[in-house]
């Protein structure tokens, strides 16, 4: 018995660096990165809440402020698709204007870091002006396209901060309504917020 005893606990030690180690430590050290490893993979959605400014003020429109809620989910481990709803509002001296928009886009992983993702953003969205000052909202669906650059720096396993600058166009849609959309038809963007995985 004394000898069986003996043999176990030489299969629980190995050599390491230092003298003797044990076997049970590193095994466990292994388990513990793997399950992490694994509940990182399984988190294949994401839920992201943004607030929106697009700039610079343009003569007398104020710059369109609004905030999005998206669904983003995970392709493979650099390739990811988001969609959801967008509210923006635009503001003149005489005129507000509301807009509610579909946005899809494509989100390619560029560098990972212990904390922090960096990616490419680029796709568009599909506009309505839902409410105007002194008329009623009737008018066509306004296209936009955008690209730029995210950063998400994460909290925890869940939840993480980010930050998308972007460049947007605006396609013509022959508006009745003089906006900052019709002035300028190229914009920058900034959109930051919350993200939390599961």
């Amino acid at each position: 018995t004394y000898a069986d005893n003996t043999s176990d606990n030489r299969n629980n030690n190995t050599w390491q660096a230092g003298g003797l180690g044990n076997n049970t430590d590193y095994n466990t050290q292994t388990t513990d990165k793997l399950i992490a490893a694994n509940n990182n993979s399984n988190k294949q959605w994401a839920l992201k809440a943004a607030l929106n400014l697009t700039m610079p003020a343009n003569g007398e429109f104020e710059m369109p402020t609004g905030g999005s809620i998206t669904l983003e989910r995970q392709l493979n481990d650099w390739l990811s698709l988001e969609s959801g709803i967008k509210y923006t509002y635009m503001h003149s001296g005489a005129q507000t204007l509301h807009y509610l928009s579909i946005p899809i886009k494509a989100n390619a992983t560029l560098a990972k870091l212990s904390k922090v993702d960096i990616y490419a953003t680029a796709g568009g969205s599909a506009d309505k002006c839902v409410s105007a000052t002194h008329s009623s909202a009737n008018e066509n669906i306004q296209f936009t396209a955008m690209a730029g650059i995210g950063v998400r720096y994460h909290l925890s396993n869940k939840i993480a901060v980010f930050a998308e600058p972007t460049i947007t166009h605006y396609f013509n849609n022959e508006s009745k309504y003089t906006s900052y959309r019709a002035e300028k038809n190229n914009a920058f963007s900034l959109q930051s917020g919350l993200c939390m995985n599961f």
